[in-house]
């Protein structure tokens, strides 16, 4: 079930190049459950989950890309109207190359911080198991002891 997520995860990152982000994303999520579903309908109900995990991902991703990204949009949309009244197709493409390389950063800037909140989440999931395990461990041990016939 974790390599679903992996899966979804990376499709919802591919999915934040473009806007609107959070209808594309969870477009993306919900094709994912689609084809799923499709091909491999005994394990559609192991997949339900994991699309959530994959639309809350979108909810945080997109928010961080559309807050950042959204400092690039009135200088783009000035740059296209100027191009455009000037009959400047060259000038649409440098518009176009401006706003992607403002857009860029944030794209990458919020899936770095949502990788990093994985990779804490997985963290913290086997710190807590090894802390389960250890404790486990400690109560066998202490019974163990209490049930050994002492010597004398």
């Amino acid at each position: 079930m974790k390599a679903y997520s992996v899966v979804l995860a990376l499709a919802l990152v591919a999915s934040t190049l473009a806007t609107p982000c959070e209808d594309i994303c969870n477009g993306s999520c919900d094709g994912v459950q689609d084809i799923i579903g499709l091909l491999f309908p005994e394990v559609a109900d192991l997949v339900a989950p994991n699309i959530n995990t994959c639309k809350e991902t979108c909810a945080t991703v997109c928010t961080c890309t559309d807050a950042c990204s959204s400092n690039c949009e009135a200088p783009y949309t000035a740059c296209l109207n100027e191009a455009r009244a000037n009959f400047n197709p060259l000038g649409v493409f440098s518009c176009q190359f401006q706003h992607f390389m403002c857009v860029s950063p944030c794209n990458f800037q919020c899936s770095s911080a949502v990788i990093s909140g994985a990779v804490q989440n997985v963290q913290s999931l086997v710190s807590t198991f090894v802390q389960g395990v250890t404790s486990l461990f400690s109560q066998l041990l202490s019974s163990s002891a209490e049930a050994a016939p002492q010597e004398t």
